[in-house]
């Protein structure tokens, strides 16, 4: 994708494409560790571009790389980003920032429209929880484990979330999990 997005001795990785239907314009969030020999330096990062993907790609016309501050929590790992399709004001990150149950959670932000700042991430056991209390179920799910949670996948309508974990009970070493709200 060109040097504008890829930097020499930098770890780029972990992409996820949304388009704004109401606007045009593309987004491409994804992780950069500045710092590659440090775990805890993937931080959130996001280009734009405001022609068709082709032409973005093709052309190389992607937006240098910004850091998405309100995504980013200082001395944390924050990686693998699922934004909800449909309509971008959801994101699922992986984090090991401070409140994380295991050594990777999955944490969700929020936002009110597309052109807004994300919320601040909340552990999504926690937004689970809440939402759970507010509708007076007792029967919650419980999503991060003591485990590694990472690596979320959200489908279009957000409804669906695959990850991986490496959680007792599995198969391997990381296994696939899927739940739905």
């Amino acid at each position: 994708m060109g040097c504008t997005l890829n930097l020499n001795g930098v770890d780029d990785a972990g992409p996820n494409f949304w388009a704004d239907d109401s606007t045009g314009m593309l987004y491409l969030y994804f992780t950069r560790n500045l710092t590659p020999t440090d775990p805890n330096s993937f931080k959130i990062h996001v280009s734009t571009c405001t022609t068709d993907l082709a032409s973005c790609n093709q052309q190389q016309l992607w937006s240098p790389a910004v850091y998405v501050t309100e995504l980013n929590f200082v001395g944390a790992r924050d990686t693998r980003t699922a934004i909800r399709r449909r309509d971008g004001l959801e994101m699922i990150i992986s984090s090991n920032r401070t409140g994380t149950v295991g050594g990777l959670d999955l944490w969700v932000a929020t936002r009110a429209s597309a052109q807004d700042p994300w919320s601040i991430p909340l552990n999504l056991n926690q937004d689970n929880s809440d939402k759970c209390a507010a509708e007076g179920d007792s029967n919650c799910p419980v999503i991060n484990t003591t485990f590694n949670d990472s690596a979320p996948a959200l489908s279009w309508d957000g409804q669906t979330l695959i990850f991986w974990s490496n959680r007792a009970g599995g198969f391997g070493f990381n296994d696939l999990y899927v739940t739905t709200r």
